[in-house]
């Protein structure tokens, strides 16, 4: 007859159940363990770039003007009855020039974000830039006209009036 395990050795057995729990709670942290290391180091780099952003300091690239910007700052700016009257021609001419373009980035963003709220987890990068390609276009298209605008804008001012705009 055998004799009755002593206290300690009883203390190391492991029934059946609680291997197989010990061998899936391995398998499911292996399995798991890419998210967890990518999730650390998107992390990292989330931080290093917030880092750098802030040894840079703030952009020393304008932000893009556009003619609304003279428009708005009129009163500021002390311009004659003829600045006043080529001014607001150029902005009926942009907007004329414009309205379609603005329209079709406008139409643009709309698809491309219809498209990527209803592809949220099964799109690959080439498809969300592929889809995303009209929408660029359009945008640089429409950004260039404007910067054309703003540059025609400003020869209607006198040097001073550039000076404080861009202030």
């Amino acid at each position: 007859m055998k004799s009755a395990p002593t206290k300690s050795a009883r203390r190391f057995r492991l029934g059946p159940a609680t291997t197989l729990a010990i061998a899936a709670s391995l398998v499911i942290a292996y399995m798991k363990w890419p998210d967890y290391a990518r999730e650390a180091e998107v992390k990292r780099g989330l931080e290093a770039t917030r880092a750098e952003i802030a040894r840079r300091g703030p952009s020393k690239r304008p932000a893009p003007q556009t003619l609304d910007t003279i428009w708005t700052a009129r009163p500021n700016l002390n311009l004659s009855a003829a600045q006043q009257k080529s001014l607001e021609a150029l902005r009926a001419e942009e907007n004329r020039a414009n309205a379609v373009l603005k329209h079709e980035t406008a139409d643009a963003a709309r698809e491309f974000s219809t498209w990527m709220n209803q592809n949220k987890s099964g799109a690959t990068l080439a498809q969300i830039q592929s889809r995303a390609a009209t929408y660029s276009a359009k945008s640089s298209e429409l950004s260039a006209a404007r910067r054309e605008f703003w540059e025609r804008a400003l020869r209607l001012l006198t040097p001073a009036q550039r000076t404080k705009i861009k202030s």
